[in-house]
């Protein structure tokens, strides 16, 4: 989940939507999903909320992607001095590339950079499907979208930014021509 994230339900619904959002930038379709749990002493009653709050967040995402939880783990009685760490759900993602010939490799001189955000369940089924016309894709997390272009950058081998703010969960596109998604936001072109 987003650092920082003290509500347990959408500490486990990010962390859905992040695993499958990375799937979806490689040009994978997400599948399934698995999840490590770690919290305080679920004997505490509001160490025990929110744990069922993290279920329950997870749960949601999962059903919303239409994909299912198959394994999990969890680490409890997480505590230091009788403080308990905060609501931590860890999730991993699996997912299918159907050619990895068309996995995004990273954006070309005169490539386009675009920001596409909206609805994240949405965004992550259109990416994985347009993963295959597109030289790059790379979601916005902790450290913002400069940090995601920056990132971005050193994988590609060539320098690009922007001064601009991003919400977490929107996606760095880039690609010779504009993609189909509705809310792009043009951030320039690679020199």
């Amino acid at each position: 989940p987003p650092l920082g994230c003290r509500d347990p339900r959408e500490a486990g619904r990010a962390a859905v939507l992040d695993a499958a959002r990375n799937v979806a930038c490689a040009g994978g379709e997400p599948l399934a999903l698995t999840d490590c749990l770690n919290f305080g002493n679920p004997e505490k009653p509001e160490i025990g909320w929110e744990l069922a709050e993290s279920i329950d967040g997870i749960a949601g995402a999962a059903e919303a992607l239409g994909i299912p939880v198959v394994s999990g783990n969890v680490s409890l009685y997480n505590e230091t001095a009788g403080r308990a760490i905060p609501p931590t759900p860890v999730v991993g993602c699996v997912g299918l590339v159907p050619d990895v010939r068309d996995v995004p490799r990273g954006w070309r001189p005169g490539d386009g950079v675009w920001l596409a955000e909206g609805d994240e369940v949405e965004l992550i089924r259109w990416l994985w499907r347009a993963a295959p016309r597109l030289s790059l894709a790379h979601d916005v997390s902790d450290g913002g979208l400069a940090h995601a272009l920056a990132e971005a950058s050193a994988f590609c081998g060539r320098p690009f930014a922007v001064d601009a703010e991003a919400p977490y969960g929107s996606v760095v596109v880039a690609a010779a021509e504009r993609p189909d998604w509705p809310r792009l936001r043009e951030l320039g072109a690679v020199a």
